[in-house]
């Protein structure tokens, strides 16, 4: 059974109960940043029964000392007992080279804290499966893959089918980002899951084909402009939670 992942960040404005509602609709693990007080969060996660299993790292891999924030996130990842690190990298220096060998670097030190990075699907090392492709060959690299992006392979580019996108990149995705949209370019539109147009059961046909056994990790931004209140908050990730156990049940 795949890991099913929560971002705390999907509970945006209202952060006080996001734990208690995670364990309400069963939600086990999550994705999030290492914590300012790793003791008292290790706790307030024990008390809900909550585990971290994927850290999302702070690499601004354009800085010369990019390292030194993975060394930190990495010792995050070892108290939480993680498995993996989600890297949203950008390059501001417009040096692709030197980024992918301070990637490069960054695994070596993953590897020898038995982890892995994932890397995002954005620009620009991972704009669309093309360019992920090659990035990850340029990183040249076995514990830096990907984290696929079920939604940002729609944001980031025009008339793409996701499918498709995912069908030549699958053999590096360790990790998905189970986001759903109106697949509308630069549209932040990303409602519930299975109230927009995303292919999710043909993507989890596809996963499971490949025999993906990483995590499903819930990612529900919203729409813009919209106004909605904790209870409504709630239900649209009770919603999409239910929805993504139902579909991998057709696969357990």
């Amino acid at each position: 059974m795949n890991p099913i992942c929560m971002r705390p960040a999907n509970y945006n404005a209202f952060p006080d109960n996001a734990y208690k509602h995670m364990q309400e609709i069963g939600i086990k693990y999550l994705e999030r940043p290492r914590a300012d007080d790793m003791d008292e969060e290790i706790k307030k996660l024990a008390d809900h029964d909550l585990s971290v299993y994927s850290v999302q790292a702070n690499f601004p891999v354009w800085q010369a000392d990019c390292l030194e924030y993975m060394k930190k996130d990495i010792e995050a990842a070892k108290q939480f007992d993680s498995k993996q690190m989600f890297v949203s990298a950008n390059n501001k220096e417009e040096d692709f080279d030197l980024c992918c060998e301070r990637l490069h670097q960054a695994g070596d030190l993953v590897a020898d804290a038995g982890l892995k990075i994932v890397l995002e699907t954005h620009p620009p090392f991972v704009k669309d499966a093309a360019i992920g492709v090659s990035s990850i060959e340029k990183i040249n690299h076995p514990k830096v893959r990907i984290n696929w992006d079920t939604a940002n392979i729609h944001y980031y580019n025009k008339d793409v089918d996701g499918v498709e996108e995912l069908k030549k990149i699958i053999q590096y995705v360790e990790s998905v980002h189970v986001k759903d949209s109106n697949q509308g370019f630069e549209e932040w539109c990303f409602p519930a899951l299975g109230e927009g147009t995303v292919k999710f059961p043909e993507l989890f046909a596809l996963l499971n084909e490949a025999n993906y056994n990483g995590p499903y990790i819930l990612e529900i931004e919203g729409i813009k402009g919209e106004e909605i209140d904790e209870a409504g908050l709630h239900e649209r990730l009770r919603i999409s939670t239910e929805y993504l156990n139902q579909q991998l049940a057709a696969f357990a």
